[in-house]
């Protein structure tokens, strides 16, 4: 049961993990772990304690690799949006 006064606003389904990974700007990486993810986006943690890149490149120790942009950060806790990603069909 969710107790939460905010309503949820995203259209995709999020799946809990935990994932290690890199963020990727130019030159300058940042150690994270993916907490969870959905079809448009991710909920990171920052390793390092440094301050999220408003858009780069989420590489994840599978081999995957998202192109992403800053949505919300508090702390160390991230919101990015998947760049480029397209949504499931309505039926599928």
């Amino acid at each position: 049961m969710k107790h939460s006064a905010v309503p949820e606003r995203r259209r995709s389904q999020r799946t809990l993990m935990i994932k290690s990974g890199m963020l990727i700007s130019g030159a300058a990486n940042l150690r994270c772990a993916v907490l969870d993810a959905s079809h448009s986006g991710a909920r990171v943690l920052l390793l390092d304690g440094a301050t999220a890149f408003e858009v780069g490149l989420l590489s994840l120790a599978d081999g995957t690799i998202r192109a992403v942009q800053l949505c919300w950060q508090r702390d160390r806790e991230v919101g990015f949006t998947f760049l480029h990603c397209d949504e499931p069909d309505e039926g599928s």
